[in-house]
């Protein structure tokens, strides 16, 4: 495959998978992939796999919030300063 065919079809594959990703947040992520691989079957093997690997992503992405909530006590919270320091007053200063 020459490098302007090899550009285009990684484009047009990008293009896809996007449109995949923005249509599986509005009903059945399965059935939007299937249609998506009916639409494009030269596609169908690239379009599995990046959907499979988004797919992972979300999970680890949604253990780690679950782990980061469980651990803060439900949410992140801004840290808050208790007291005032005086700018003369940092460490070493005399």
């Amino acid at each position: 495959m020459s490098d302007t065919a090899t550009d285009d079809r990684d484009e047009r594959l990008a293009i896809v998978f996007d449109q995949l990703m923005q249509d599986s947040k509005n009903g059945s992520a399965q059935n939007r992939l299937d249609d998506a691989v009916r639409q494009h079957p030269d596609l169908a093997s690239d379009l599995r796999e990046l959907f499979a690997t988004a797919q992972i992503a979300d999970d680890i992405a949604m253990l780690q919030s679950s782990d980061l909530n469980h651990l803060t006590g439900g949410g992140t919270k801004t840290p808050r300063m208790s007291g005032s320091i005086a700018a003369g007053s940092a460490i070493g200063s005399t």
